[in-house]
């Protein structure tokens, strides 16, 4: 992969299949974390932008699938995808607490990053909160971590 595109296969990256989904979004979706780093580097366009046909862009691909290492590379390398809603109106970490494999560990971890700051009383296109998404899925867990978050409103 490196070498395809390191010899002009570049846009091969910003490719879409008929899901929408770009090679990032497989990678994400895989939890290949090398495949991720390789496509961010080397892509000349913001690919970790690029949304799928239901609006979900790699961010929220990892996050649904519980990959924090592809998550953390993402972010590291564009901050900015945090921001992106999908057609619903979900933020990745609404699609992280959404994530049937998603651990207390897990959660914490994510949880750290300064640009959730933002995000952890974002509300979606019904106006769920995180916090709603997880007491939906009856994640008792997830739903102690976040009632204990000082940045979560309970009354959302």
């Amino acid at each position: 992969m490196r070498l395809l595109l390191e010899n002009g296969g570049h846009r091969l990256a910003e490719e879409k299949d008929v899901f929408g989904w770009t090679p990032l979004h497989c990678a994400a979706h895989l939890g290949h974390l090398k495949a991720t780093r390789l496509l961010l580097h080397h892509s000349p366009t913001c690919i970790a932008c690029f949304r799928d046909n239901e609006g979900m862009s790699a961010l929220h691909i990892a996050g649904r699938q519980g990959h924090v290492n592809a998550m953390a590379e993402i972010i590291g390398h564009n901050p900015d995808a945090f921001d992106l809603v999908d057609n619903i109106g979900w933020t990745p970490l609404h699609a992280t607490i959404a994530n049937e494999r998603l651990n207390v560990v897990r959660l914490r971890y994510i949880l750290k990053k300064p640009m959730l700051e933002n995000l952890i009383n974002a509300v979606d296109n019904e106006g769920n909160t995180p916090l709603h998404v997880a007491a939906g899925r009856d994640k008792y867990n997830i739903i102690t971590i976040l009632v204990n978050d000082l940045r979560v409103q309970k009354k959302a």
